[in-house]
């Protein structure tokens, strides 16, 4: 009787195959409308298919039948549903896709796009083998496209000495935004009167050299506008005033350095190598658990942040003065 009445679903397999991820279940739980996923595969990636096919049974379960409903369509089988939909939707028959509708608007995702295939037994006559399934990172990314319709814009400040906006770790970053909607974009804000009105949020990327007192303004006029900011400070470079406006905020960057204590191999007194106590700059941060929604996901996973690392000292009283609420996402583990 408490089952039939509460029914509930985990996922016990060795690598969480099939637990989508929370911003999906966020996304699929907020739509105000009927979404349709259409599963067309004619040629090609049926080696994915049971796959695609489990996947969107979760899709299913978290919004409800009501709002994300599936159909299989065999092109070989039923002829006429396959010409309906190649004449709707202007796709060719022998396409292996998956259709995503959403209020009059829709999206392609190609089977070749969710999966890392191997090819290198097709000279020996072998078919491709999946290497890796990424199925939900390409239909949550396409869904969100198409439920939000204008991707968001995310600027990072330039004009400071910051890093390249090209290469593998931004390049990476670049990516996800993608799959969220979102397009990274960069600002001069010498150059111009205001931070972009369309601007869904505003990052500062390890500068290395400090904000003008204008700069400092802009950003003071964003922030007290409500605007989303994350500030990535580098430990080896000076910023006064940055570091200024963000102690004003209730957040101190103390310009040390945090440091934790190993045991490595070196020569002894004597010559001889021997386990010795040492101080590694790269210190370890525990990721708090139930600290936030932003670390849910990966809470009370240890993370070694590379190269120096300073501390901040936080203002409680801002919490009871300004109503600023601080939360801790990372705490260092061994001093």
């Amino acid at each position: 009787w408490v089952s039939y009445r509460h029914f509930k679903r985990w996922d016990f397999s060795r690598n969480q195959k099939f637990a989508l991820a929370s911003q999906t279940v966020s996304l699929l739980k907020g739509l105000q409308k009927p979404a349709r996923a259409i599963v067309f595969f004619a040629a090609g990636g049926r080696e994915i298919f049971g796959d695609v096919e489990q996947l969107l049974k979760e899709y299913e379960y978290a919004a409800g039948r009501e709002r994300f409903v599936v159909e299989y369509v065999n092109p070989y089988t039923n002829i006429t549903r396959a010409q309906e939909l190649a004449e709707k939707y202007k796709f060719g028959p022998q396409e292996s896709i998956v259709i995503l509708d959403y209020d009059g608007r829709h999206k392609f995702v190609n089977a070749m796009d969710m999966a890392e295939f191997d090819q290198s037994g097709a000279m020996f006559g072998n078919p491709p083998t999946v290497r890796s399934f990424k199925g939900e990172q390409a239909i949550t990314s396409a869904l969100l496209e198409i439920v939000e319709e204008k991707p968001k814009k995310i600027y990072i400040v330039t004009g400071h000495g910051e890093s390249e906006l090209q290469g593998g770790e931004i390049n990476i970053f670049r990516e996800y935004l993608t799959r969220q909607n979102a397009k990274l974009e960069t600002v001069n804000l010498n150059n111009v009167d205001k931070v972009p009105e369309d601007a869904s949020e505003l990052i500062i990327l390890g500068p290395r050299s400090d904000f003008s007192e204008r700069e400092i303004a802009l950003l003071s006029e964003y922030w007290n506008n409500k605007g989303p900011l994350l500030v990535l400070l580098s430990a080896q470079h000076r910023t006064p005033r940055l570091n200024q406006w963000l102690s004003t905020q209730g957040v101190t960057p103390r310009g040390d350095r945090v440091l934790r204590t190993a045991r490595m191999l070196g020569l002894g007194a004597n010559g001889q190598i021997e386990q010795q106590t040492g101080i590694l700059a790269s210190p370890v941060a525990n990721i708090l658990p139930g600290a936030s929604e932003v670390v849910r996901d990966v809470a009370g996973i240890d993370l070694q942040l590379l190269g120096p690392t300073q501390s901040l000292n936080i203002d409680r009283a801002k919490t009871q003065t300004e109503k600023i609420r601080f939360t801790e996402l990372l705490q260092s583990g061994e001093g």
